[in-house]
């Protein structure tokens, strides 16, 4: 804060906060504690407090709906499939393990680990998440999702969505409190980023959350390509020119770079 401070901006843009759910949300809610909703608010305040002590403008943004991203959302909870081969070869192995369950050809619920099951895992159920970190050489080769359950840092269970949407919406209430309360413009991810549900259109280019093809988010399913960065800097650019009566020309987003692949 005492660099932020040492600067004396005139002009600011600010989209923090989804850092703090992040390594929480990615990592299956293993190893990592979400910000608790006091800590983000003092910190948050104390931040845009500084940025405008001096009288500067700004336009914060709030922050999208992170589990739409196709790391969180491109492997079915039945993405476990089998072929006619595989099901028979796994069905023998289930009757000789005495496992009191049959796969079957095509698709099956993953298995995850669930400590407060008597058997130490469970099927996966509806609503929950398979993350894009699952490695797929351990899945065909070592048994991974079927005899041996997933890992909890490779999902997210209907709690831990349920504390990540809870603290996105406190965080997102605070960061429309200090909008007004400082008189700033307000940029809102979170319904910009429900476009892509669409999809949203672009001067002909179409983007999407679906994985690669979506054009939107890069090949990690988490940050945005280029062309994804592009259209976020046309949000702020619009607030930039409604809030303020600027008249700041968008960024052309046809020219940039969408997925590049390897």
């Amino acid at each position: 804060f005492n660099v932020l401070y040492s600067k004396e901006p005139t002009f600011f843009t600010c989209w923090l906060g989804m850092d703090d759910l992040m390594a929480f949300a990615k990592n299956g809610g293993v190893g990592y504690a979400l910000t608790g909703g006091e800590q983000f608010a003092t910190g948050y305040n104390l931040m845009i407090n500084t940025l405008v002590d001096d009288s500067a403008q700004g336009v914060i943004a709030n922050i999208p709906d992170l589990l739409k991203a196709p790391f969180f959302n491109s492997i079915a909870i039945d993405g476990l499939v089998l072929s006619a081969e595989q099901t028979e070869t796994f069905n023998y192995m289930a009757e000789i393990a005495q496992v009191n369950y049959l796969f079957q050809e095509g698709k099956n619920l993953w298995h995850i680990e669930d400590a407060d099951e008597p058997e130490g895992w469970r099927f996966i159920k509806e609503g929950e998440l398979v993350l894009r970190s699952v490695p797929e050489d351990s899945v065909r080769c070592s048994l991974l999702g079927s005899f041996v359950p997933l890992p909890d840092q490779y999902v997210l269970d209907s709690a831990e969505i349920a504390a990540i949407n809870t603290s996105l919406d406190f965080y997102n209430n605070i960061i429309v409190f200090v909008a007004e309360q400082n008189n700033l413009g307000f940029v809102d991810m979170f319904r910009y980023f429900q476009k892509l549900d669409g999809p949203l259109v672009y001067n002909g280019l179409v983007f999407s959350n679906e994985m690669i093809k979506g054009e939107f988010y890069s090949l990690d399913g988490i940050y945005p390509t280029d062309r994804g960065h592009a259209l976020i800097a046309n949000e702020f650019i619009k607030e930039i020119n409604r809030h303020y009566r600027a008249s700041l020309n968008e960024v052309d987003v046809t020219g940039f770079h969408g997925v590049l692949y390897p």
